[in-house]
């Protein structure tokens, strides 16, 4: 979920954003529910110079920033980096299609697509740069009220 945000430049993922599945008769954990609620991502609100510099990005549920919030994954093995090299074909294409052309121009489209792929490009060197062990600092984290989400959620 974290790589995802930071590859889309999701700025919406929050402690409702995300949840776990659970055996309704035994109630036993049975894992991660697929990744939903993406839409504030993809330069949503914003003109293709800013999803360009990609600089007002904003992140959550733990960090103010993606670059401090990718800290916390423990691995990046599982990613297949060759596999998203025609990201930014593919993003085109879909942004493209016949469904899509006319709610978006091409300025837009390119501006997203080379976001993500320079995302992914820096994703594919902070992997091979990884440690670990390294040490994660509590200086970026959110600072959000958990009482108040309950209560603009409910």
């Amino acid at each position: 979920m974290i790589v995802l945000d930071y590859i889309i430049a999701n700025e919406d993922r929050h402690l409702n954003n995300f949840g776990v599945i659970r055996n309704t008769e035994t109630l036993a954990w049975l894992g991660f529910a697929p990744i939903y609620d993406s839409g504030s991502s993809l330069g949503y609100d914003k003109v293709p110079a800013q999803i360009h510099l990609g600089k007002e990005v904003v992140c959550k549920p733990f960090k103010n920033h993606h670059s401090e919030q990718l800290k916390l994954v423990s691995d990046f093995n599982w990613i297949h980096f060759d596999r998203l090299s025609d990201i930014r074909k593919l993003i085109a294409a879909v942004l493209s299609s016949d469904g899509a052309k006319d709610y978006i121009d091409k300025n837009h489209i390119w501006a997203i697509a080379g976001s993500a792929l320079r995302r992914i490009e820096q994703l594919s060197q902070l992997a091979i740069n990884h440690a670990p062990s390294q040490e994660i600092s509590t200086e970026d984290d959110v600072k959000e009220n958990i009482a108040e989400n309950y209560t603009s959620n409910a």
